[in-house]
C-alpha cells in the first residue's frame, strides 16, 4: 500500500467578492484583437508564428517553413465577429480571406 504524502498548504484565507458570470463577450474581443494582430499585411497576410520574448525588445518572425495554417484563426473569426458584432481590423479579415480565395485552383483544390 502506497502511503499518502503530507501535504503543507501554506497562505491565509480570506473572503472575497467575484462576479458569478464571466463575461464571454469581453473575452470574444480580447481574442479578436490577438487573432488579427498575428497576420503580417506586408507578409502576404502570413501568421507569426514565432516569439522571441527574451530580447529587448520582444520580437516576432514568420519561420522557413511558411504559412500553413492561415485558415485557422480566421474560422475563429468568424465566430468571434458574430458574438461580439466588432469590426476591430476588419481590413485584416479581409486581406486573409482574400489570399486564401486565390490560393483555390479552378479545381477547387488548394
Amino acid at each position: 500500500m502506497v502511503e499518502p504524502l503530507e501535504i503543507s498548504i501554506q497562505g491565509d484565507w480570506r473572503e472575497v467578492t467575484v462576479p458569478d458570470t464571466l463575461d464571454l463577450v469581453d473575452r470574444a474581443e480580447l481574442a479578436v484583437n490577438c487573432l488579427t494582430g498575428i497576420f503580417d499585411p506586408q507578409f502576404d497576410y502570413a501568421e507569426y508564428h514565432v516569439m522571441k520574448l527574451w530580447p529587448s525588445p520582444p520580437y516576432m518572425y514568420h519561420p522557413d517553413y511558411g504559412t500553413c495554417c492561415r485558415a485557422k484563426p480566421v474560422e475563429a473569426l468568424v465566430g468571434l465577429r458574430q458574438m461580439t458584432g466588432s469590426d476591430f481590423n476588419l481590413e485584416i479579415d479581409k486581406g486573409v480571406m482574400g489570399v486564401l480565395l486565390s490560393n483555390i485552383a479552378d479545381d477547387g483544390l488548394c
